[in-house]
């Protein structure tokens, strides 16, 4: 077993710790999508096992390595974090260990260690991407990594990327959710004889239109829900602190 770090943004955070994402997609870098013309399994060294065409029994093997494990493998999530969000264990077990080695070690690592203590004085955020090991609260278990393209995403699928549910009613409109409603569920409609009243707009809202402007407002020109590019598909679950 493997363990991985990979970062989420707060919301999705807020979602795996729900229970309600338990899939994230991420872009597959340095392959040409050429390279993938069917969806195929895994072999045993972590290459990509195709088929050349559906039914072939010739194999193509594509050594393109998972970057971030296999099933079995775990993640621990990396966010946002300050050290009244830590486990009080393991920064009690930190704070004790930057004592010990303060007149143990070089000066590289003692002005390390002298970086984390002013932090834990400090009480202030750091990114996700700085976050060590020892800090993260979230630790995943990866139960299935598959290849497709962007826009293959199922609804279900969508749902289990935990995007905000279709019935959730907004308080803003956000017309790139739906045009019609802008994401609010509900819309002005009117009657022949002139009356006012609010429509039910779930049948435009969708959890693939929401996942599609998630995705979006986190991607580029070239990666973005137009592109299509090919993600890898990682399928997990919470594991218990």
């Amino acid at each position: 077993m493997k363990e991985y770090p990979l970062s989420f943004k707060a919301p999705l955070i807020n979602a795996i710790i729900d229970g309600r994402k338990i899939q994230t997609r991420r872009i597959i870098k340095g392959v040409s999508p050429e390279d993938f013309p069917y969806v195929g399994s895994f072999d045993e060294d972590g290459s990509i096992v195709f088929s050349d065409a559906p039914g072939d029994a010739v194999l193509n093997r594509i050594q393109a390595k998972i970057p971030y494990g296999l099933p079995g493998d775990r993640i621990w999530v990396r966010e946002t974090f300050r050290p009244e969000e830590i486990n009080c264990t393991r920064l009690n077990h930190f704070r004790a260990e930057i004592t010990y080695l303060a007149d143990k070690q070089s000066r590289e690592v003692k002005a390390h260690m002298e970086h984390w203590r002013l932090w834990l004085e400090s009480g202030k955020n750091k990114p996700s991407i700085h976050m060590p090991r020892w800090a993260a609260r979230i630790i995943l278990e990866i139960t299935q990594v598959r290849v497709e393209r962007l826009q293959s995403i199922s609804e279900e699928d969508a749902k289990l990327e935990g995007v905000e549910s279709p019935e959730t009613e907004r308080e803003e409109h956000d017309y790139n959710i739906c045009p019609a409603c802008g994401g609010t569920r509900l819309y002005m409609g009117g009657s022949e004889a002139g009356a006012v009243f609010d429509c039910d707009c779930l049948k435009c809202d969708t959890n693939k239109k929401r996942f599609m402007h998630l995705w979006n407002s986190l991607a580029d020109e070239e990666t973005n829900w137009n592109a299509n590019p090919w993600v890898w598909v990682i399928e997990f679950k919470k594991l218990n602190p």
